[in-house]
């Protein structure tokens, strides 16, 4: 009986040690960032009357589509804080010198952007860049949500400045929907609802947004045929209407 090779035996027991250690903080990782995600989608799709699961937002997805444009936010923005924070340390050493109208010690420059100093405004930088993304994320989701609750067309969420990161990968998007079957409409009339957002489907059910009465609409996906209106609002008396009975609220 032939025993295996030393090399795959050592390969075999680092995946090994690697599943025991690492697989579980992987794994608690994804479900505080899922959470995180989680809250921003809550905050638009509750302005719209509905839940992120019921308009398709699984775990998977919110995790697939939103972390890659929160990462590239968090390394831009720590980046820049880095950046900010070494120039402010080395300025604090350079201006009172040449304010003595002295040259700065070469010495005190390279202790200042030393590879410590520069490792620990890095990780500062990273955990504050972090920080302000997700603390921001729900309030900036609950305002785009309420831009759709006003009848704008949103895809997707972005931070202000930087318009091609999408961190929610959220939609509300002018529809228009008809019965495939026209004796349904007897029972629900889509016929006059001309005020309608797509915001997406799950389990076999379609959900809209009303902008004029704000009410969410709920109708069977295979029974009704959905047309998207590549619109940046929905029509003006959509508008004029919600906001006589709504007013800014």
């Amino acid at each position: 009986m032939s025993s295996a090779p030393a090399g795959e035996n050592e390969t075999h027991k680092k995946l090994t040690l690697f599943i025991r250690d690492y697989l579980p903080a992987i794994g608690a990782v994804g479900v505080v960032l899922y959470g995180l995600f989680r809250l921003a989608y809550l905050f638009f799709y509750l302005r719209l009357r509905t839940t992120p699961e019921e308009v398709g937002y699984t775990y998977t997805r919110i995790i697939s589509e939103s972390v890659v444009g929160a990462v590239e936010l968090i390394v831009i923005g720590a980046a820049l804080i880095a950046a900010a924070t070494a120039v402010y340390t080395v300025a604090r050493i350079v201006l009172p010198t040449l304010r003595r109208r002295k040259r700065p010690a070469l010495r005190d420059l390279r202790q200042a952007v030393g590879r410590r100093t520069l490792r620990r405004i890095v990780g500062r930088s990273v955990v504050a860049a972090a920080i302000v993304v997700f603390v921001s994320l729900p309030s900036l989701a609950w305002w785009q949500g309420g831009l759709a609750q006003a009848g704008q067309t949103v895809r997707n969420v972005y931070f202000i400045g930087v318009p091609y990161l999408p961190v929610l990968a959220v939609q509300a998007v002018p529809a228009s929907v008809a019965w495939k079957d026209a004796d349904s409409e007897k029972a629900v009339g889509l016929k006059g609802r001309s005020c309608l957002l797509y915001l997406g489907k799950a389990d076999g059910t379609t959900v809209f947004f009303d902008v004029s009465t704000r009410e969410s609409l709920r109708l069977s996906s295979g029974d009704i045929v959905v047309t998207l209106r590549y619109e940046f609002f929905v029509s003006r008396e959509c508008r004029e209407t919600a906001e006589k009975l709504f007013g800014n609220e």
